[in-house]
């Protein structure tokens, strides 16, 4: 896994990033990391289910909860977890999913 510094314009987003993980899959998809990332610390979820999205808008107001987002970039889906602490956020692709959980 790659580890990266979050951006410091990033820092009045919705929440606490904490550290910024990418996998090797993830950055096989050569996007734009940054706008992805910055819809995710502002709270677009990009298309998760309505569940997701409830439970991610519940997380932000309570402060607990991991907080998910999925983006269909030109190269495939981009997924993104913060974890429920805060401490991080992965950018992750879905086969990447089992190996994170």
């Amino acid at each position: 896994m790659v580890y990266k510094a979050i951006p410091k314009h990033f820092v009045d987003s919705a929440f606490e990033p904490g550290e910024l993980r990418i996998t090797q899959h993830a950055l096989a998809l050569h996007v734009d990391y940054e706008a992805y990332l910055h819809r995710h610390l502002s709270g677009d979820w990009g298309r998760v289910r309505d569940e997701v999205q409830a439970a991610n808008d519940q997380a932000l107001q309570t402060g607990h909860g991991a907080i998910g987002s999925a983006y269909e970039t030109p190269g495939g889906w981009l997924f993104m977890i913060t974890r429920s602490d805060r401490s991080v956020t992965t950018l992750l692709r879905p086969s990447d999913v089992e190996a994170y959980l």
